[in-house]
């Protein structure tokens, strides 16, 4: 009894660790410009809603968020004109940088506030431009994510210029959300793998998931054994599994097995991340293609590690729809 606690205890404080990613931008010695300071100073109070920074609420409506609470914020950053916290459900900075006439100056500004922003970060970032005339009036967004040797964290400050709604020109603003984002580890090209029949299956059944709707069991996955489809919600998940662990420390290293041979298996093109436990779920990991991060509903890969009993365990491998 007293083993098998100490084992939970150990898988616990592993899973602990894995999570222990720390959203802190370092300020680099040779980048300690007035931007930067103020600039990394912003970003890190933003896993923290933006607590230590809020200063006064606004005075009366804010024409842009009429139903939101709207905030001053403690910090000036350099060349901003004016910035602002939303803090609802959803909170963010926002900073304006200026209005421009020509949309070749406009873009000249919204090049050079990226460029600046990844100065300020160590250039440990990784950009998704967007060019695009939505009914909003943006006509171009670059979306800018912070980068670890491991992975990266979700993209959570927006470069935006917008076109005016009244009269010509262009609105250049920065935008930075609040809350901490998910963090995606990237997959490594080096990891070894220990049985390469699954990953041939895997990588013979790939496309069928990711083109088509669920049509039952992809085929065989061995050693993993299909269940079936299941509906959590209105998500359908094909679920394999694989059973015979009857110890917490063997489940550990099932799934860890199991997991690097995702990992090969699926190679750069796709992302995994964590999941907090919970229930008789002792592990959960899930993949998803790194160009579906966005997308309001992506296929995903999930790895399970599931305890039945106390001396019974199973791997759990869903396909989610």
């Amino acid at each position: 009894m007293y083993c098998r606690l100490a084992a939970i205890f150990i898988l616990c404080c592993t899973t602990c660790v894995l999570f222990a990613q720390d959203f802190i931008v370092d300020l680099s010695k040779k980048n300690k410009n007035d931007f930067a300071k103020s600039f990394v100073k912003l970003i890190n109070d933003a896993p923290n809603r933006f607590k230590d920074v809020k200063d006064k609420p606004f005075k009366g409506m804010d024409s842009a968020y009429p139903a939101s609470k709207v905030f001053t914020c403690k910090i000036k950053i350099p060349g901003a004109i004016s910035g602002k916290l939303i803090l609802d459900s959803l909170s963010f900075a926002e900073y304006h940088f200026g209005d421009f006439d020509k949309i070749e100056d406009a873009e000249a500004a919204f090049v050079n506030l990226s460029n600046t922003i990844a100065e300020a970060m160590n250039r440990k970032v990784m950009f998704r431009n967007n060019d695009t005339a939505s009914k909003l009036g943006m006509v171009r967004q670059t979306k800018i994510a912070y980068t670890q040797q491991s992975g990266f964290f979700h993209y959570n400050v927006f470069v935006q210029l917008y076109k005016k709604n009244m009269g010509d020109g262009y609105r250049l603003l920065l935008k930075i959300n609040g809350g901490m984002p998910k963090y995606y580890y990237k997959v490594m090209r080096t990891e070894p793998i220990s049985s390469f029949m699954f990953a041939t299956a895997l990588k013979g059944q790939l496309s069928s998931f990711q083109k088509s709707k669920p049509q039952g069991c992809l085929g065989e996955l061995p050693p993993f054994v299909c269940r079936g489809a299941k509906q959590v919600g209105d998500t359908t998940v094909i679920v394999y599994y694989k059973a015979g662990v009857e110890d917490i420390r063997d489940g550990k290293k099932e799934f860890e097995a199991a997991l690097t041979n995702l990992r090969v298996s699926l190679g750069e093109e796709y992302v995994y991340y964590l999941l907090m436990p919970h229930d008789d779920r002792m592990r959960e990991v899930a993949f998803l293609k790194i160009d579906d991060l966005e997308k309001r509903r992506s296929k995903t890969i999930h790895l399970t590690l599931i305890e039945q009993t106390k001396s019974d365990y199973i791997l759990e491998l869903g396909f989610a729809y």
